[in-house]
């Protein structure tokens, strides 16, 4: 309702013009691009941890932490408050760094791939820690902050693709790294199945998630490169037919 009252088309671009003038780019490089692998391997582990949020933990406050069903409810609200929280301040953050003059590299790619390092990293913690209330709170906050990496990941695809290619670049990318919500429940699912108890094969399964954010945030941080790719991309495009 919000965005029918005040929502419009951002200014961003003149598509039409610029479709017409954008060289065509193969798919292959695009979809080899560093940027383009960069998004996927991040959002990738992002995704691991929205899937796990999903489907284990409501079984694993229950079951592990000895909380009610009706506890249980509103515990499970945490998790989407905290993350729409980080959807929110990420993009904000990341426009005003890019109104200061931040390349794009830092404003979009550095700020939504290290959250998911920082994610991990307190998700590591979980087994050392004994309070039920402070394992929420480390689960919470620890797959909350990947959140960060939705916000940035389209922007940076559109940045150095054409617009003609846009819309196909990036359902690409929504396909592959949605691929972590099928993998992720059946691995949570095996570890929990094969360990000597149940809260080990939780705790298991959520270092796990830990070790994926944190190689995914390092791949973000090593592989996306927007302000550079499309320059990159353009040497190797044919000219368009105009010219």
């Amino acid at each position: 309702a919000a965005w029918l009252a005040m929502g419009k088309e951002g200014p961003l671009v003149q598509t039409h013009a610029m479709a017409a003038a954008d060289p065509r780019v193969p798919y292959f490089q695009l979809l080899t691009s560093r940027t383009f692998i960069g998004c996927v391997a991040a959002t990738f582990g992002a995704y691991w941890a929205l899937s796990l949020g999903l489907t284990w933990f409501t079984p694993f406050i229950i079951k592990c932490l000895g909380f009610t069903q009706q506890d249980a409810g509103w515990i499970s609200v945490l998790p989407w408050v905290f993350g729409a929280s980080v959807v929110m301040l990420t993009g904000w953050v990341s426009q005003l760094l890019m109104g200061r003059g931040m390349s794009t590299r830092h404003a979009r790619g550095v700020l939504g791939a290290t959250p998911l390092i920082c994610g991990g990293l307190i998700l590591m913690t979980m087994p050392y820690v004994e309070a039920p209330g402070a394992r929420i709170a480390l689960l919470v906050i620890g797959s909350g902050l990947c959140g960060s990496i939705y916000v940035v990941c389209p922007p940076m695809l559109a940045e150095f693709t054409p617009v003609a290619q846009r819309g196909a670049v990036i359902a690409i990318y929504g396909g592959l790294y949605t691929l972590s919500g099928i993998v992720a429940p059946l691995v949570m699912g095996s570890v929990i199945q094969h360990a000597p108890s149940l809260l080990a094969g939780y705790l298991t399964g959520f270092t796990i998630n830990a070790a994926i954010m944190i190689v995914s945030g390092l791949l973000g941080l090593l592989l996306l490169w927007p302000n550079s790719e499309r320059a990159r991309l353009l040497r190797q495009a044919p000219a368009p037919r105009f010219a």
